[in-house]
């Protein structure tokens, strides 16, 4: 693809399907069919600047529970999440200072996070803050400066991808500061054969609440879904987004969940991109990367994160993180 010069963020089409590119007078395309999921606000010109944005961004009340999705504008179609829930206590805000732009993570260990390459893929490491928080604000969050990540190598080739699946949408992100109290790492799904048509799945995302209007980004927001089908790619699942309920920009890098026999919530999926939404409207469905496709993958980049560069020499913090790739195994 050849690089677009601008300096406003806009849709651009290839092969009918939307790219959004936005970084200051020089623009990165984001891969999606119908739109990417990660959402992009002006970008401010200091520390100073972008926390007076993120006070302005997060300007909702959280309440409600997971017994319901039928009230509260949200994620699309959803309800804010509970304060100490499962999913609160596992899901980040991931910060593009130098853009704008807002994504979703999940966390996998007290230095690392898991998220779409698109998040991060045109990024430097110094521009990335992590925001612990129901709301992307400074009332109540905590902030963590990201240090390094790694993106699966096939997204460099998404837009030139022959069949537009399998793109590799997958990211690892290492921050500085661990976890703040009350957040732990979310599980990883055990029982794979849980991934099948029809179930239930849960998103989670900072996104916007109206896929229209592109409101009411800012809020972590979750809602109940239905897988359309488990095997959209070899590593990604097609979710159902016509009932009015499902993720949209902002949400980029957020979570899927399904319940275990349990009962208890296990993580499986990353935000990735619409499918079939020409209008851009969230409405129709989400593709979903499947990161226990990418386990191995995602191991050998926590260990990369962890390896020194200009030493040989194994150290405290990377020692720190072994049940990182224990919990992989």
């Amino acid at each position: 693809m050849d690089p677009l010069k601008t300096s406003n963020l806009f849709n651009c089409s290839v092969r009918g399907r939307t790219f959004f590119k936005h970084k200051h007078e020089s623009l990165v395309c984001f891969f999606s069919t119908g739109g990417s999921m990660k959402k992009t606000l002006k970008a401010p010109k200091s520390l100073l600047g972008l926390l007076s944005l993120v006070a302005l961004v997060g300007c909702g009340q959280h309440r409600g529970g997971f017994e319901s999705d039928q009230t509260d504008a949200s994620i699309i179609g959803g309800k804010a999440v509970v304060a100490g829930s499962a999913v609160a206590t596992q899901t980040v805000g991931l910060y593009d200072a130098s853009i704008g732009a807002t994504c979703s993570a999940s966390i996998l260990s007290n230095q690392f996070l898991l998220t779409a390459a698109h998040c991060v893929a045109s990024s430097k490491a110094a521009d990335l803050i992590v925001i612990f928080g129901p709301e992307i604000s400074m009332k109540g969050s905590k902030l963590r400066k990201v240090s390094g990540f790694k993106f699966n190598s096939k997204w460099l080739n998404a837009g030139s991808s022959a069949v537009l699946k399998d793109l590799g949408d997958i990211a690892i992100v290492k921050f500085e500061g661990g976890l703040p109290a009350g957040y732990h790492a979310a599980r990883l799904l055990s029982d794979v054969s849980l991934l099948k048509d029809n179930t239930d799945v849960l998103l989670a995302g900072y996104g916007h609440s109206d896929g229209i209007k592109k409101t009411g980004s800012g809020i972590l927001r979750r809602v109940i879904i239905k897988i359309e089908n488990a095997a959209f790619s070899p590593t990604e699942v097609l979710l159902d987004q016509t009932k009015g309920k499902g993720a949209c920009q902002g949400d980029s890098g957020g979570p899927a969940y399904v319940l275990e026999k349990d009962g208890k919530l296990s993580l499986f999926g990353i935000t990735s991109r619409g499918e079939d939404d020409a209008l851009d409207t969230c409405g129709v469905k989400s593709v979903y990367t499947n990161a226990l496709a990418y386990k191995s993958w995602m191991k050998a980049a926590i260990t990369a994160l962890n390896t020194p560069k200009k030493s040989a020499l194994v150290t405290s913090n990377a020692l720190e993180d072994t049940a990182a790739v224990a919990s992989l195994n």
